[in-house]
């Protein structure tokens, strides 16, 4: 399907990160590891330069989206696989930005934050990687 009218170019928002929300769209209906059309063919697509396509990769990219391997194309990230931690009534939820030991040893993209979960009288959190992280609300304690 061709989209070259899903880029604006009258508006505010520059053509790159327009058409990186188009193709976020995209991706998610990509198997990880699956290759995104070539740079040649997105340029045609949605008639825009090669520095308008370029950009849009490097800030999916940056999002943690995908891999780009020079010579070789845009890859599906592969998705983290995800954990189902339960909480019980009583319990807070809350979102923080990863410290930079957290975002080393998940290696996080920058656009993931870490879910933090209080237990009910405790008073040392834990935080999860929110990318790979499901919280479930039990109706009993533990």
């Amino acid at each position: 399907m061709s989209s070259p009218e899903r880029i604006n170019r009258t508006s505010r928002v520059p053509p790159y990160l327009q058409l990186a929300d188009v193709l976020r769209e995209r991706i998610d209906a990509l198997m990880d590891g699956e290759l995104l059309p070539s740079i040649s063919r997105l340029m045609a697509e949605f008639n825009v330069g090669r520095g308008v396509v370029r950009n849009a990769l490097a800030e999916l990219e940056r999002d943690g989206l995908v891999v780009v391997e020079a010579g070789v194309g845009a890859f599906r990230r592969p998705r983290p696989p995800q954990a189902a931690i339960p909480a019980a009534p009583g319990d807070t939820v809350s979102t923080r930005p990863p410290t930079a030991t957290e975002r080393r040893y998940y290696d996080l993209p920058p656009s993931v934050s870490m879910l933090v979960l209080r237990r009910a009288g405790q008073k040392e959190d834990e935080a999860y990687p929110g990318d790979r992280t499901v919280i479930r609300i039990t109706d009993s304690p533990g």
